[in-house]
């Protein structure tokens, strides 16, 4: 008879296969009355494969999606969500610590400046959300309905004129830089009091990678970035 898992030829009074170690069982005898030589192998090793297989396939489906939320809370996706956020519950101090360009913060702080930047956040935060008239506990929805990347020459351009206008009075040079940048085109819905309102940034949302760290940059200066492109709506 043979071993049917790895097919060597076995002893009728083999327990388990001398090559494998599989345990077997010989199949009853067929109707006409012949013994079959051919050895089964225990089930229970395929039942088990089955068992492991299911289990990879579950973890695996876990990973993925836990991948998937990664990236999506990562990269400039997780500055606009705190973005709205801060707005959705009135946090000046989530839009401090987590959204505006450190460059304008650190600028404004200067008592040279005359101004406090959490102070100016939490007032727009206040009048933005009297402007919308929905109340001060509002919902929010938002939409990236385009959005354009800058290219190298762009980035640049960005980095040259932010750190001339504002960072060159808190930072050297070698201690700032911006490497990415993306104008988005965004429409949102904001609900609160029974209201309804919808939005949308009229000439995109500028938004920076400004020393490793995706932030929305505030204050008054222009690049071509911003101004030479349009969207659609």
């Amino acid at each position: 008879m043979y071993c049917q898992y790895c097919g060597v030829q076995l002893d009728d009074s083999c327990k388990f296969c001398p090559t494998c170690g599989q345990k077997v069982e010989r199949e009853a005898n067929h109707p006409d009355g012949v013994q079959s030589d051919t050895v089964i192998v225990n089930a229970g090793k395929n039942k088990s494969k089955r068992k492991w297989i299911i289990v990879i396939s579950a973890l695996a489906i876990t990973v993925l999606a836990a991948i998937v939320l990664l990236v999506y809370n990562s990269g400039y996706r997780k500055t606009l969500n705190n973005y709205f956020k801060a707005y959705e519950e009135n946090d000046p101090e989530l839009m401090y610590s987590s959204v505006v360009a450190q460059y304008w913060i650190d600028y404004m702080n200067e008592e040279w400046a005359q101004g406090s930047a959490y102070d100016i956040i939490e007032e727009d935060i206040e009048d933005t959300l009297d402007d919308w008239n929905c109340g001060d506990n509002v919902d929010i929805t938002y939409e990236i309905q385009d959005s354009i990347r800058a290219t190298k020459e762009e980035v640049q351009e960005i980095d040259k004129v932010i750190y001339k206008e504002y960072a060159r009075y808190v930072y050297d040079r070698e201690d700032y830089s911006i490497t990415d940048a993306y104008l988005l085109d965004i429409s949102f819905v904001v609900k609160g009091n029974g209201n309804t309102k919808e939005f949308e940034f009229t000439d995109g949302l500028l938004i920076i990678k400004e020393n490793g760290q995706w932030r929305i940059p505030r204050g008054h200066f222009s690049c071509s970035f911003v101004e030479d492109h349009e969207f659609d709506n």
